[in-house]
C-alpha cells in the first residue's frame, strides 16, 4: 500500500499537469482553434461560452451587441458555440421563405403549450407547411374583412375613442400602448373565438386587462426564462422583484389558463361552429387521417395566436403613432388625404377606402421596414451537408439567424463596398419630405400630438383589422 502511495505521489505533478492541460484545451484551445465554428469570425467570448451572449440578452442589449459585432467582424459571425448570425438581407428570403426549407431550431420548444406544438413552434419545414395549410386561409383578406368582422372592429373603435376622451379629461398625457394593447386583444379574441367569447378590455377593468399588464412586464424576464430557466420563477427571482411585478413571473401560465378556460366554455356553445372565427375553422377541418384536430393542439394554436398577434398589432400601431408624431409634414399630408374620404354612417371611412389611400399605405409600409413588429430570435438549422454563406462554410446543424430588425440596420452591418444604394440606409428616405402642396402652398406646422383629429385616429385604429398589420405576424409563423 505504501508503494502505491509513493508511486501516486511521484506521478501527482504529472497528473495535475495533464488535468490542467485538458481543462485549458477543452475550455480555451479547442473552442478557439479546433471547434466546428473556429474559422467563423466573432468575439472570443462567444466561442468560449454559451452564456457569454446570454448576459447581454438578460441586459436587453443582445441585438445591439450583435449589430456592433457585425460591424467589426463582418456579415457572418459566431455568437455562441454552435450558433451563427448573418447580416446579409439577401439571405432573408432563402432562410425564412419556402425556397430554402430550413428547419426551425429547438429554441421554439419554449412556445409549446398544453403538450402540443402550435404552428409557430413546429420545426421541420414539411410538417410546418402541412399544419399551415389547415389555418392560413382563415387570415386571407376575404375572411378578415368580412362585414361581420369589420362591424366588431368599428364598435371597438367607438369604445377606443371613448376611453381616450375620458383619459384626456384627467391628464394631459395619454399612454397609448396600454390602450392599443387592449384594442388589439379585443379584436384578436374576436377573430379567435367569435363574438360571444371574446374579451372587452377597453371599457372594463377586468381580469384580462390585468393579464395584459403582466404579460408586458413578463417580456423583461423572457431572456432570463430562455437562458436561465432554473432562475425564472425561483424564490430568488421573487425576492428580487417588487410586489407589483411578482405576478409577471407567472403571466404566461395565467394567460394559458385563461385561454384554456375560454376554449372549453366556447366548446360548450352550440353556435360556435357557425361563427367567423379561427376556432370554428379548426373545428371544421380534419387532419391527414380524416380525424378532427386534437383539442390540445387547437388550444395551443389559439394561445399562440392570442399571445403573438395582439402584441404584434399593438407594437405596429405604436410605431405608426410614433413616426406620425415626429414626421409632421407626413402627418399633415396624410391627414388631408384621409379627410377627403367618404364617411360612413358611424362617422368612420370604409376600410376599402382607407387601404386605397396611397400616402397612408406608403407610410405604413415604411414604418414596417424601419421598425418591424418582430425582432426576436428566428433561429434555423443549416441544412444537411452544410452550406456556404458569404464565403464561409457552416457545418450541418449549426443554428443560424438574421436579426429581424429594420432593413436599414441590417444593411449597416455590411462592409461599405457591399452596401445597397444609400436610399436604403436612411429612415424614411423612401418617403417624400416636402411639406409643399401641389398648388404651391405649404402645410401649417402641426403639433406632434397625433390625437387631435378623431378622424385620423379612427383610420389608424381601423387598420388593425386589415390584413396589412396581420401580415408581419403571419409571415414569421
Amino acid at each position: 500500500m505504501a508503494i502505491i502511495e509513493d508511486l501516486f505521489d511521484s506521478f501527482k505533478p504529472a497528473i495535475t499537469a495533464v488535468c490542467v492541460f485538458v481543462l485549458i484545451y477543452v475550455a480555451l484551445i479547442h473552442p478557439i482553434f479546433f471547434a466546428p465554428l473556429a474559422h467563423v469570425p466573432g468575439p472570443i467570448g462567444c466561442k468560449l461560452s454559451w452564456y457569454y451572449i446570454a448576459l447581454f440578452d438578460v441586459k436587453l442589449t443582445r441585438n445591439d451587441r450583435i449589430a456592433e459585432w457585425h460591424k467589426k467582424y463582418g456579415p457572418v459571425i459566431c455568437i455562441r458555440p454552435g450558433e451563427v448570425s448573418l447580416s446579409d438581407p439577401l439571405l432573408m428570403r432563402e432562410i425564412y421563405g419556402t425556397k430554402g426549407k430550413y428547419t426551425k431550431s429547438r429554441f421554439f420548444d419554449h412556445f409549446m403549450a398544453y403538450g402540443a406544438r402550435a404552428l409557430f413552434s413546429i420545426g421541420p419545414y414539411w410538417e410546418h407547411q402541412q399544419k399551415r395549410m389547415l389555418i392560413s386561409t382563415f387570415y386571407h383578406r376575404t375572411s378578415i374583412q368580412k362585414p361581420v368582422v369589420e362591424l366588431f372592429v368599428r364598435e371597438r373603435m367607438q369604445q377606443f375613442f371613448h376611453q381616450i376622451n375620458m383619459l384626456q379629461t384627467k391628464t394631459d398625457t395619454v399612454k397609448m400602448y396600454p390602450i392599443f394593447n387592449c384594442f388589439a386583444f379585443d379584436n384578436i379574441t374576436r377573430l379567435l373565438y367569435g363574438p360571444r367569447h371574446c374579451a372587452y378590455t377597453l371599457e372594463s377593468d377586468c381580469r384580462e386587462r390585468q393579464l395584459l399588464l403582466q404579460m408586458k412586464q413578463a417580456q423583461l424576464w423572457s431572456p432570463v426564462k430562455f437562458n436561465f430557466p432554473i432562475v425564472n420563477g425561483s424564490r430568488i427571482a421573487k425576492r428580487l422583484l417588487g410586489d407589483d411585478f411578482k405576478a409577471s413571473l407567472s403571466a404566461e401560465d395565467d394567460l394559458a389558463d385563461w385561454n384554456w378556460r375560454n376554449l372549453n366554455e366556447a366548446m360548450e356553445d352550440k353556435e360556435v361552429t357557425i361563427d367567423n372565427s379561427l376556432l370554428a375553422r379548426m373545428l371544421a377541418v380534419k387532419d391527414q387521417d380524416g380525424r378532427p384536430l386534437d383539442l390540445n393542439y387547437i388550444g395551443s394554436e389559439l394561445f399562440d395566436h392570442l399571445n403573438a398577434a395582439q402584441e404584434t398589432v399593438a407594437v405596429a400601431l405604436v410605431y405608426v403613432t410614433y413616426h406620425l408624431g415626429i414626421h409632421r409634414d407626413w402627418q399633415a399630408m396624410i391627414r388631408e388625404e384621409l379627410q377627403a374620404l367618404p364617411i360612413q354612417d358611424d362617422g368612420f371611412p370604409a376600410l376599402a377606402a382607407i387601404e386605397a389611400a396611397p400616402l397612408f399605405e406608403a407610410f405604413i409600409r415604411e414604418v414596417h421596414r424601419v421598425n418591424p413588429g418582430a425582432s426576436g430570435r428566428q433561429e434555423r438549422y443549416v441544412p444537411e451537408g452544410g452550406k456556404v454563406y458569404n464565403g464561409i462554410l457552416l457545418p450541418e446543424g449549426v443554428r443560424l439567424l438574421i436579426l429581424l430588425m429594420s432593413s436599414l440596420t441590417i444593411i449597416r452591418y455590411e462592409p461599405q463596398h457591399q452596401q445597397s444604394p444609400s436610399i436604403m440606409t436612411r429612415p424614411f428616405s423612401l418617403l417624400l419630405k416636402s411639406s409643399v402642396r401641389h398648388d404651391g402652398s405649404t402645410y401649417p406646422l402641426l403639433n406632434s400630438n397625433v390625437w387631435n383629429d378623431p378622424l385620423f385616429l379612427s383610420v389608424m385604429a381601423h387598420v388593425c383589422a386589415s390584413e396589412r398589420l396581420l401580415q408581419p405576424w403571419r409571415s414569421i409563423s
